[in-house]
């Protein structure tokens, strides 16, 4: 159960803490890293990277829903690198046989994968570094939406996703992440990501599409006035 400290009403287990007003953060789910004739597929093994994609589906419409909003974030690029810098470009050329210009805007590699593809209701947030609160207005687009929780998922784990997770905690926003819902370039750095995940994250946020299920469930169902707002905006 919630309970009072310094003033302030403290959510104590996962379903209060996602009956505060929750939206779904999908993060770079982009063909250029995750579809075998993206970019990324050039020079490395995309296949553990892509295979979160039909997770990330479920997950999408279990947010539908639920009436959750659904916001993407796309890395991006501009066709002459006008967004990047020595430092970027640097930290992308140390990969092997690694050209950095994926996800060039406009391109069909900068956009969302197929089986995740958005509908006119949900946000397409893009972002320009690994975080995506950096540079960009998802703070302003979440405090609209009157969300107080977020569900992260998508790609890479140990880069993207963990810089976003860390960015929203430093935000002051609870966080949930479903596990089998993000994705690397291997499962052992899949694992290592959810290691960090369980010593950063609250007791029970880190979670999988099912156990999520689950709980919104249970949010759904409590008696009207029992949250102290509805799942979505």
């Amino acid at each position: 159960m919630a309970f009072e400290y310094w003033g302030h009403s403290i959510p104590e287990t996962p379903e209060e803490r996602l009956a505060l007003g929750t939206a779904l953060v999908v993060v770079d789910l982009q063909r250029d890293f995750v579809h075998p004739a993206g970019h990324c597929a050039k020079s490395m093994d995309v296949s553990c990277i892509g295979s979160v994609v039909p997770a990330n589906a479920q997950l999408i419409s279990l947010a539908r829903l639920h009436s959750i909003p659904v916001i993407y974030t796309l890395v991006t690029q501009h066709p002459e690198g006008a967004y990047a810098s020595p430092r970027w470009i640097a930290d992308n050329l140390r990969y092997p046989n690694f050209e950095p210009v994926q996800c060039i805007e406009g391109t069909w590699g900068w956009e969302l994968d197929d089986d995740v593809a958005p509908n006119a209701a949900d946000i397409l947030v893009r972002k320009f570094r690994r975080s995506a609160f950096v540079g960009t207005n998802l703070v302003e687009v979440l405090r609209a939406l009157r969300v107080e929780t977020l569900i992260v998922s998508g790609v890479a784990a140990t880069g993207c996703v963990e810089s976003t997770v860390r960015d929203a905690i430093e935000r002051d926003f609870f966080v949930a992440v479903a596990k089998d819902c993000i994705g690397d370039a291997t499962p052992e750095l899949v694992h290592a990501a959810c290691g960090t995940f369980e010593r950063i994250l609250l007791p029970g946020d880190l979670t999988n599409a099912t156990q999520l299920a689950e709980t919104l469930a249970r949010v759904e169902a409590r008696p009207r006035g029992a949250a102290q707002s509805t799942i979505g905006p």
